[in-house]
């Protein structure tokens, strides 16, 4: 758990005045004039109350942050993603979307994020219905790629797709690279096994197979891919 979130938890730094409560409009450097003189609760008024700003102010006004800039930047990243799917998908963690322009967005907002738990957000929040660029857009988020690999076949899996669905991506797994590739091939075989139709014939290392027999052996919900 990052120092931000304990705090927003547990409430605010030990002998700190409590900063204004977070907010969604105006410029925070003004509602937190008063902690100016303080360092560490200037960064952390700043931090908490970012979500609402515009993004030509984020770079500026997190760069004030201090110690907290990249907090800072993680939750407007979190609030520009909410933003993103309010108008037509469901909220929550992890949704599977097909709206190309949705998943351009989010991935626009890696290059604000300087940690990885930021990026990870920024490409697993929304997840790419198209498995293949779901895992390519997997690698951006850092030392989190092996969840956000998994987090991705199991959405695609999750949404029960159909033969043709899992037959049209297998031509085009070897493009995805050898890391997250492996997740990708798995899901297709549980996919197929699920259908009761076979692998595709070429499947040279043997995954969509062993991933087949797991789910005929296992049943499909329990053959789901794992981490």
């Amino acid at each position: 758990m990052t120092l931000l979130a304990l705090l927003l938890a547990c409430g605010d730094p030990p002998g700190r005045p409590a900063p204004p409560p977070p907010g969604d409009a105006g410029d925070p450097r003004a509602s937190c004039a008063s902690y100016r003189g303080d360092p560490e609760a200037w960064g952390y008024c700043l931090a908490t109350r970012i979500r609402g700003v515009d993004p030509g102010e984020v770079e500026a006004i997190c760069g004030e942050a201090g110690a907290w800039e990249a907090d800072c930047r993680t939750r407007w990243v979190g609030g520009q993603l909410t933003r993103l799917g309010r108008k037509d998908t469901p909220g929550g963690l992890g949704v599977l979307v097909r709206d190309k322009a949705l998943v351009a967005a989010s991935d626009a907002l890696v290059d604000v994020c300087l940690d990885d738990d930021c990026r990870f957000q920024a490409v697993d929040r929304w997840r790419d219905a198209d498995l293949p660029h779901q895992l390519t857009r997997c690698l951006r988020a850092g030392r989190y790629v092996r969840e956000c690999a998994f987090h991705a076949a199991q959405s695609w899996e999750g949404a029960e797709p159909s033969v043709e669905a899992a037959l049209e991506i297998w031509p085009r797994m070897p493009a995805v690279d050898p890391s997250v590739r492996l997740w990708g091939e798995q899901a297709v075989g549980h996919a197929l096994a699920c259908h009761g139709a076979p692998c595709p014939a070429d499947d040279p290392e043997g995954i969509c197979r062993a991933a087949w027999e797991d789910a005929r052996t296992k049943g499909c919900k329990d053959a789901l891919t794992r981490p």
